[in-house]
């Protein structure tokens, strides 16, 4: 029986794997492509190929349009080899849905940092059954939770919120009540459970530091920090950072939703332009010029030393992109992690290959391992 499943297993897994290299990502290419080019006088390709052809098939158009950014780099990751084979056998599928679940963010990471690493959580829905912020189960309402200091909050899904999607911003109105800024809604648990149904979190909505409201004042911007975890000293490292920012007016900093991202080097220095999720630079953005100005991230050196931390805290995944803000004090404060969609693309667009100097030591381990890409998980 076991063998007969693991066949399925593996059949299904050729399978999502050649719909992703021959359709998802034929697809989401020929978009880059018809907007911003590519490379057609690739001198390495053939060695890039030969560097990452013993992982399986991938789309060769991924070297052809990264290189106009990362320059001719055999070491550019195929997104799609990166989501077929490299994320499942880095992160494992059967450890991802307990880690990644928002409610528990806190719980996990207490041990390591012995306080609350996120915004201030006054209520967390985990499975129907309510929590208060020191995870003891309440039955009082919404709003009999939040201090009176509080103004602005924020209401997100704790499973997936990726891209924004679902996120909800309330505001105290001047007769004390919580108004959803966007639907003018009230704040109630009649209206948590209608959008949420179960399963979110109710924060408090955190002001940034001055550096990250100079970039868009209407959306908390953040960092995003690649961390990965060697398979072979267990030591982890920032390998990337970009910062995602809002376009004026916008509430949320994705590039989905119409923000830009710019690339940060590894003393915290901002990169000369910013680009769209579909490659395309622009220099100037909510009236900064980039490229004429030098600005580096504040207390960059705490930020990478709190993302390796909260890595760390996460033996069975060696591969995390971390959303972090700053506060008012310019202290890292956890948004989220990543765990199962590590966006490469975000900075083989503006900083370089996604790997780095760990490119071939990842790429000698997934070869070892091959059979563990796996992306669902019986046990017997």
């Amino acid at each position: 029986m076991k063998k007969i499943v693991n066949l399925i297993n593996r059949v299904y897994d050729k399978s999502i794997s050649f719909g992703y290299s021959m359709l998802l990502s034929k697809q989401e290419l020929g978009i880059i492509i018809r907007r911003s080019g590519k490379n057609k006088n690739c001198k390495k390709i053939d060695e890039w190929i030969k560097k990452w052809k013993p992982l399986g098939r991938f789309n060769k158009d991924y070297y052809r349009v990264f290189s106009q950014y990362c320059g001719e780099d055999v070491n550019i990751v195929p997104d799609d080899l990166l989501h077929n084979l490299i994320e499942p056998i880095l992160n494992p599928k059967r450890f991802i849905s307990t880690n990644e679940d928002k409610c528990l963010f806190d719980k996990m990471l207490w041990f390591s940092f012995g306080r609350f690493v996120t915004a201030p959580t006054y209520l967390r829905n985990i499975c129907g059954s309510k929590y208060d912020m020191d995870y003891q189960p309440i039955d009082k309402c919404v709003t009999d939770l939040i201090p009176t200091d509080v103004n602005s909050l924020i209401v997100k899904p704790s499973l997936d919120s990726s891209s924004g999607r679902s996120i909800s911003f309330f505001h105290r109105n001047l007769d004390g009540i919580f108004e959803n800024v966007e639907t003018g809604e009230l704040l109630s648990d009649t209206w948590l459970i209608r959008y949420f149904k179960n399963n979110f979190v109710v924060q408090k909505a955190m002001k940034q530091s001055a550096f990250m409201s100079r970039l868009c004042k209407t959306s908390v911007n953040t960092l995003r920090v690649a961390v990965y975890r060697s398979v072979i000293t267990n030591k982890s490292d920032v390998i990337n950072t970009i910062i995602r920012m809002g376009k004026d007016g916008s509430l949320v900093d994705n590039a989905h939703a119409g923000g830009l991202f710019i690339g940060v080097d590894s003393d915290g220095r901002l990169g000369k332009y910013c680009c769209n999720q579909y490659g395309e630079k622009e220099t100037v953005f909510n009236g900064i010029d980039f490229s004429n100005n030098e600005y580096v991230v504040p207390n960059y050196d705490k930020v990478k030393e709190f993302a390796c931390r909260v890595a760390d805290a996460l033996p069975h995944q060696r591969l995390i992109a971390l959303d972090i803000m700053l506060d008012e004090s310019n202290e890292p404060v956890l948004i989220e992690y990543n765990i199962r969609a590590f966006s490469v693309w975000l900075f083989q667009f503006t900083n370089g290959s996604g790997f780095g100097k760990y490119t071939d030591e990842i790429i000698e381990y997934c070869i070892e391992h091959k059979r563990e890409a796996t992306r669902i998980s019986v046990i017997f």
